[in-house]
């Protein structure tokens, strides 16, 4: 995305006053990822342990082999944290992409195409409340074909009285985008 030319809807030529990009992360990839990082290493060790399990009387064997177990057990470990960093699309799949302009609110797929948008009625924005293990909090949600999504600032917000609590997964935005998004709640 270039930030000299920011999306514009195609009802209007005004720029979005808020774009988040929802991902999720992509199980495929990552087991495809987890499987190259532990049978690459696995196919270049094997004929090393299998010498040395003819020598179990040298110490230094047998510490070469703890450190390859623990060598399988830490591979998986840092993809999993490596995938979890903002930086690492590869392991990403996009759920939806929010756009919030003046009208309204536009929901895209990963690809770019309309989901929903709150001026025709193929989404709705409104407030919710979460409920956590830890208590119930204030939320929006959007609602749209295909799915519901339940949007929360970084910092928790106090329920809100008279509504139901709402169990579900929730994805934080910012706090400029939370505060827009609650222009546009029912």
């Amino acid at each position: 995305m270039n930030p000299a030319n920011p999306p514009t809807s195609p009802r209007s030529s005004a720029p979005a006053l808020a774009i988040e990009t929802l991902t999720d992360m992509n199980w495929s990839r990552f087991v495809q990822v987890s499987a190259v990082g532990i049978l690459i290493p696995a196919a270049i060790l094997a004929p090393v342990l299998l010498w040395a399990l003819h020598f179990p009387e040298m110490t230094l064997w047998r510490s070469f082999v703890g450190l390859v177990k623990i060598f399988f057990v830490l591979v998986p470990m840092a993809v999993v944290v490596h995938g979890s960093r903002s930086g690492v699309e590869y392991l990403k799949r996009t759920i939806c992409r929010i756009e919030v302009f003046e009208h309204g609110v536009e929901i895209r797929d990963g690809q770019g195409v309309l989901l929903g948008e709150t001026v025709d009625g193929s989404a709705r924005v409104s407030r919710a409340n979460l409920k956590t293990n830890r208590g119930m909090y204030g939320a929006v949600a959007l609602e749209y074909r295909g799915g519901k999504v339940l949007l929360t600032p970084p910092q928790f917000v106090g329920a809100y009285p008279g509504m139901p609590a709402t169990h579900g997964t929730w994805r934080p935005v910012p706090e400029a985008t939370y505060e827009l998004l609650l222009r546009f709640a029912a």
